[in-house]
């Protein structure tokens, strides 16, 4: 995994995640223009974090089995944020201790676990349309099979659409 450690690219990767997510949930990512999250963009977002997490070289190997479970979101106490504004606040500190080569596990932990309960919430929303649903599994289960390296190659960030 060394091979692919890369502070400042994991850094940039970031940054665009977090733009993403921003400009998704004001409704401008989407052609129908209705704010909020669909399948390409929740499968954006774990590919990114997938990606990010290797090259920060952080050890807390989600799963790909993770992102496909229905599991009940845990809920966000003692904020009025909604759960894409939790995920962004959370990723920006992330992104903060990175840039300034702090000790990166909490708050890659803290960044990771509203990921996965914005997913969980997402698959929440979806479970009544068999077509999205299925949809969103089917994208994800092909990515379970790869190995690092076959993962790495797919283009994810614009900045990788070269390969």
């Amino acid at each position: 995994m060394s091979i692919y450690k890369d502070r400042a690219i994991a850094i940039e990767d970031l940054d665009f995640l977090i733009d993403s997510i921003k400009i998704a949930m004001t409704g401008r990512a989407r052609k129908d223009h209705k704010k909020g999250f669909d399948n390409n963009q929740v499968l954006f977002m774990i590919k990114a974090w997938t990606k990010i997490s290797i090259r920060a070289e952080v050890s807390g190997d989600t799963g790909w089995y993770t992102w496909l479970s229905r599991r009940e979101p845990s809920s966000l106490v003692g904020t009025h944020l909604k759960r894409s504004e939790a995920l962004v606040l959370a990723l920006e500190h992330y992104q903060s201790a990175l840039e300034t080569d702090m000790d990166v596990s909490s708050y890659y932990h803290r960044a990771a676990d509203a990921l996965m309960n914005f997913v969980w919430d997402y698959r929440q929303h979806i479970v009544d349309d068999p077509d999205l649903d299925s949809d969103f599994v089917n994208n994800i289960t092909p990515l379970m099979s790869k190995g690092l390296d076959q993962f790495m190659e797919i283009p994810v960030f614009p900045s990788e659409q070269h390969i």
